[in-house]
């Protein structure tokens, strides 16, 4: 059996613009990421499509991100034969019961494939004769310590999807959002595998016992500390009681960069600034000046530049005073900087006015993101 894994698509992330339906650029970004590892998955062959938590940004998702939801289920599901999906963190059930962002797409008639998780649960999917037992346990705060999987067949492997913060897992950017502490594992005698959403680096890790943890990370990049980052996402095959092979697939996605130049950068001629601003096109840039006094930068040509140079989206500027005794002064001017710099890009864009505002009241934000 053949077994696609895909998680942290966060369907509703917003760190900037949105298009003219209203899906932040970030949020676009991954869709078309997860389109592609549909699409990749569909060329391996793989039987079984699952997505390990955390489907939406929000546990009450706006209109517009669960119909992009239901669009990209109904195009897997045209694709693979089983699509199992569990909740994440960001899309639990409501504590005072109700449906959560899960239970929304629960009892959906045009996505018969489909079957969705909020809770522990076990089952048995068979494939060609080929069975696999997954062990489903969902994010929920109150669990801390992984319960033993049932007993359902001896002669299939046991893999457990998560949503979990494990061990020796490395995080980046997703820090802020890591919540109810690290789960152990114990009394797992059996399981052969561990997929797990939650943390947005891929990677792969083992627990004290040697059971291997997959993470495929997001399908996209949200903040800049992912600029580095490898995306993709996992596929497992598996035969008789064995998993024998693990393969991390690539796919390509939109490049983040951080430009780090001097003011006096900025005094060169047009031509030759956009000649080393050549890895930008497309990207989302982000960039730190350097300077003795915030007086000599010239925002207008900084911002300008990079639209010339052909940037997907630019982060107002982030100005580093060589003098710590500047430090005062450049916080100050910071703010007006920021101001030119995000006027001058909602110039350039087609958006209503509630769009304008929120990006202005995000601009801090931005800048101060790592």
């Amino acid at each position: 059996m053949k077994i696609a894994f895909t998680a942290d698509w966060h369907i509703g992330v917003s760190t900037h613009s949105t298009n003219k339906v209203g899906i932040p650029s970030r949020t676009q970004d991954s869709i078309d990421s997860v389109n592609k590892i549909i699409n990749k998955a569909k060329d391996l062959n793989c039987d079984t499509f699952i997505v390990g938590g955390d489907l939406f940004h929000h546990s009450n998702p706006r209109p517009a991100f669960i119909f992009e939801a239901v669009k990209l289920l109904q195009y897997a599901n045209r694709m693979f034969e089983d699509i199992i999906v569990i909740s994440g963190n960001h899309d639990p059930m409501p504590l005072n019961g109700g449906v959560g962002s899960i239970g929304l797409l629960t009892n959906m008639n045009d996505i018969p494939h489909n079957r969705m998780y909020e809770e522990d649960a076990d089952l048995l999917i068979t494939k060609r004769e080929e069975k696999v037992h997954l062990s489903i346990r969902p994010y929920q705060k109150k669990t801390q310590v992984m319960e033993k999987p049932m007993s359902l067949d001896n002669e299939a492997p046991i893999i457990m999807i998560a949503h979990h913060h494990f061990q020796g897992a490395v995080v980046g950017s997703e820090t802020r959002m890591l919540a109810g502490g690290v789960s152990v594992i114990e009394e797992l005698d059996g399981v052969s595998l561990i997929l797990s959403g939650h943390i947005h680096k891929p990677q792969h890790i083992k627990t004290p016992k040697g059971v291997s943890v997959l993470y495929p990370g997001s399908p996209a990049r949200f903040y800049f500390s992912d600029r580095d980052d490898t995306k993709g996402f996992w596929v497992i095959e598996t035969e008789g009681k064995s998993v024998n092979n693990l393969d991390f697939i690539e796919i390509e996605n939109r490049p983040m960069v951080q430009i780090e130049r001097d003011a006096r950068w900025l005094s060169q001629s047009e031509k030759k600034c956009l000649k080393d601003l050549k890895k930008v096109k497309g990207a989302d840039v982000k960039t730190i000046i350097s300077c003795d006094d915030v007086l000599e930068i010239d925002i207008v040509k900084m911002v300008d530049l990079l639209k010339k140079a052909g940037a997907h989206y630019i982060v107002p500027p982030k100005i580093e005073l060589r003098h710590k005794d500047r430090v005062r002064e450049e916080e100050i001017n910071r703010d007006q900087n920021k101001d030119k710099c995000v006027d001058l890009w909602l110039e350039s864009n087609d958006l209503g006015q509630f769009e304008k505002e929120e990006i202005k009241q995000s601009a801090d934000k931005i800048m101060q993101d790592d």
